[in-house]
Formats: structure tokens, sequence, C-alpha cells
């Protein structure tokens, strides 16, 4: 594989251990765009489990499993479909991360920072309190193997308490720091040379081969980040907005809101290509729903939205055009393209959007999606930033996959057009009305 370019937006998490006898905490910085199947991994070695027992994420989009957790029948998320970013969209969003479903030790994660390559790379922090054993009963468990440490009443007990941690002594307060770093940055270097990822800090990480592809060096960077990189990505909305089809889908909604809570969108069911997918009709009420959730325009409370105090200031009429770009925004960031119907297994596919998307705005003319299509098989092993084996299938799939999106992309927000979708490979596609919101920088 080519070299890759750094990794360039990371987030800076605080992990706590909720109800734990001592504090317990760590403070991490890791990819802000990595999957949560990732996250798991940082968040095992930073505290110091083993990595034995399942797991899930409590989120705002609902509950994140793992792969060997959910029943073939549940509707919930896999973590490999799902960003860091996306369920911690600003600083101070908290999630929950509860490892070993027995034990019950569920860990608070809050975001403390947003920043880029610049303020270093994907590094363990700080650490405070030592990680609780494996199997220790969670809190109540281990509470009491702290009580029967501390006592040194019962010799006999204690002895084996001392044979079963593989220690004679047990300092709670002492998170073993070096032990801790050691492991990290393991895990580091592994999915860094897995994944073909230079860290920001790499002395000489190669040529980008941009010229093989005839695309900008920055795009590249571009990747890293599927949602609108101020750096080279500048969105502007009319003072007058035009009638862009996800206000006209929300309006109900609105309205709603503005009296009350309104019930949040169904999970959308991971399908995978069949024959007549090109004539489903899209749930665009239910794609709305989920793009707003990911705004600060509502809250998420018993399953139900309300409006946020900023949410009730941009519903007035002179504010149209700020809701406007907060939806935008926040559909291309939410746009993991694994949770929004079509073929779930290509999670690569969530990080070509940007790239195609400029590609695409380049000619106003009609153009086959094939075109685009083998662009991005050639282009995906080189933009895989999941660390992940990508599995790709037949052409078709991809092609198929990708026009579900644009579909999406085109009736919520009109920046594409397609047409003959009903036979895939015949199907042509250029920029929409609205696609000149977009002003590149590449």
């Amino acid at each position: 594989m080519s070299g890759l370019p750094a990794l360039s937006h990371f987030a800076t998490i605080l992990i706590s251990l909720e109800d734990a006898p001592v504090p317990i905490e760590r403070i991490i910085r890791i990819p802000a765009d990595f999957t949560l199947d990732f996250v798991h991994l940082f968040i095992q070695r930073a505290m110091g489990w083993e990595d034995a027992h399942l797991y899930q994420f409590v989120t705002p989009l609902g509950v994140v499993d793992c792969d060997h957790e959910r029943d073939e029948l549940s509707d919930s998320l896999l973590d490999h479909e799902v960003t860091l970013r996306e369920v911690l969209p600003e600083v101070g969003a908290c999630i929950q991360y509860e490892y070993d479903l027995g034990d019950g030790w569920v860990h608070m994660i809050q975001l403390l920072e947003y920043g880029s390559a610049d303020s270093g790379d994907t590094a363990l922090l700080s650490a405070i309190g030592r990680c609780p054993p494996e199997d220790a009963g969670g809190v109540s468990g281990y509470e009491y193997i702290l009580q029967v440490l501390r006592e040194e009443q019962d010799e006999s007990e204690l002895d084996e308490l001392r044979d079963w941690l593989g220690t004679d002594s047990w300092d709670a307060s002492d998170p073993q720091m070096a032990k801790l770093e050691e492991a990290f940055q393991n895990l580091v270097n592994v999915i860094y040379k897995n994944a073909g990822i230079y860290p920001p800090n790499a002395a000489n990480h190669g040529e980008i081969p941009a010229e093989d592809y005839d695309i900008p060096e920055t795009v590249y960077q571009f990747l890293a980040r599927p949602y609108d990189s101020p750096e080279f990505l500048d969105i502007e909305i009319p003072d007058i907005p035009p009638k862009v089809p996800i206000l006209e889908i929300l309006a109900p909604v609105f309205e709603a809101l503005t009296t009350g809570p309104v019930a949040r969108a169904p999970m959308l069911k991971r399908v995978t290509a069949s024959d007549n997918f090109m004539n489903i009709e899209l749930d665009c009420h239910t794609h709305a729903l989920g793009i707003l959730e990911c705004t600060d325009v509502v809250e998420l409370s018993d399953n139900h939205l309300t409006l946020t105090a900023r949410g009730k200031k941009l519903l007035e009429p002179k504010h149209q055009a700020e809701l406007l770009l907060v939806l935008i925004r926040s559909g291309l960031g939410a746009y993991n393209w694994a949770r929004f119907g079509g073929h779930s297994d290509i999670p690569a596919i969530q990080f070509t959007f940007p790239l195609v998307f400029w590609k695409l705005c380049q000619s106003e003319e009609w153009s086959p999606v094939t075109y685009y299509t083998d662009y991005l098989g050639e282009l995906i092993p080189d933009i895989y930033f999941e660390c992940q084996s990508p599995f790709m299938g037949p052409i078709s799939e991809l092609r198929d996959t990708w026009i579900l999106r644009m579909r999406a992309i085109s009736q919520l927000f009109g920046f594409v057009e397609l047409r003959n979708i009903e036979e895939s490979v015949h199907a042509d596609i250029r920029p929409g009305p609205h696609a000149n919101f977009f002003h590149w920088h590449l």
C-alpha cells in the first residue's frame, strides 16, 4: 500500500468508571473518525482491561453493540457502523460504554476537545486509579476486594485473594501508568501499521500518489473526515434560502416541536441490495429525523425529541438559512453510509462521498454512474481509514449501494440528480440544483 497522510482530526475524551470505590479516570486522544469498535480497543488498553468480555455503547443514536453480542433479529447498530464523531458531536457531549455485561462496568465517555494533528498524536494522556481486576464481580465485588485487602483480618481469605490477584500488594490508587502506556502504544502501532496510516509525528511517511488518480494531495486529508471540513469546503446559504426538500419534510416536525416533544425516528433497518431495490420508496421522513437528531437543534430524552434553546432560536423564520446550514452539516457528518440502508458490509464507502462529490461538481453534464463507481473501486484500497480489511464484493454491489446513498442526497438536499436508476448499470448523475452551496478549496 502506498503511503497515506496523517490522520488530521483528533478527539480528546475523558473516561470515568462510574460508581467506582476509588476514582478511576483516563484521558486519551484518538482519531475522531474512527469507528466505535476501535474506540473500544483504545478504552480497553487505556483502562487496563483484558478485552475478555462483551461490551456495548449507549449513545444518542441508540445502543451500539459489538458483532458478537447482537441478536440476528435486533435493530441495534453495530460498532463498526458508527464513528466517534457521530455520537460525540460537540464538546461536553457524553456516551456510556459498558464492559462485561455480567459485572456491568459502566464507563462515562465525555468529549473534552476536538483538535487537529498539530495538537499531537493518538496517546494516553493521563490516568488516575488502578483498573479493577477482571471478573471481580462489578462495583460491589471490587469494593469487597478492597475491604479485605484494607482490613487484613482473615489471613486465609487474604492469601487466597492475593493468589487470585497474582500480587502480594494492590494499590488501588496507582494506575500503573508505564504498563498502560506500553499497551496503548502497542495498539496504536498495530492499527497504524495494518491500515498503512502514518501517525502525524512520523518523520517520513513517503509520497502521496495523488498523480496516480488525478486528484489534489489535500483530498487525502479531506478523506479522513466525511463531513464539511472548513479547511477544504465552505457552505454558503443565500439570505433567502431556496426550498430544500429536508426543510419541507421536517416542517411538520418543527411545528410539533414548538408545542412539545415528538417521537424520535424509528431505527433504519440495514438491507442488502435486492432485484427491485431501486424501485423501493426512500423513507425520507425517517432519514430527515435521523439527521435532525445529530444536530444541536434538538435533544433526546425517553425516546422523544425536544427543542434546545438554540433550536427555539433557529426555528424563527429569520434564522432559516442558519437552520438549513446546520442540517446540511449534520447530514454530511451523520451519513455513516452503513446506517442509511443498503449494503452494510462496505463501511469504507462512508469516506468516499466528499471525494466523489467534489469530482462530480467539476462538471454540470450527465455522466454515467459507472464512471464514479469505477473510480471508487480503484481508490478504496488507498483511502480506507477504518483500519479493517474492507469487503467490496462484486462491483455491482458497490454501484447499487452507492446509488442508494445518492438517492438520499438527491431527495433530501438536492445536491445531485439521478436518472435511469431502474437499471443501475445505465444510471446517470450530475450536480443538483443546490450543489452551488458548496465552495471547494482543493
